[in-house]
């Protein structure tokens, strides 16, 4: 008797731990939800500041200036410009 009496005290015990565990449980999978979401923002911030650092880098250089300046239509005082069809 005594030892069905423990049996039913330690299921109680677990029972009860598990069911006071089930909080924070859903308390860690919302902050790992963030924290995930956090992160991918950030990895995407990153390669963002990476594209606009290349992009810059190319414009400051003699010949990224020289490549926008004729995308705008500019022509050097001794060239002909050329029309397009």
């Amino acid at each position: 008797m005594r030892r069905t009496w423990s049996f039913v005290v330690f299921l109680a015990a677990v029972g009860t731990g598990l069911a006071l565990s089930v909080k924070p449980w859903q308390v860690y999978h919302a902050q790992r939800k963030k924290a995930d979401a956090a992160q991918v923002r950030a990895e995407k911030a990153q390669a963002e500041r990476a594209e606009l650092t290349r992009q810059k880098a190319l414009l400051d250089s003699p010949l990224g200036k020289e490549k926008l300046a004729r995308e705008r239509g500019y022509v050097r005082p001794d060239e002909q410009p050329l029309d397009k069809p």
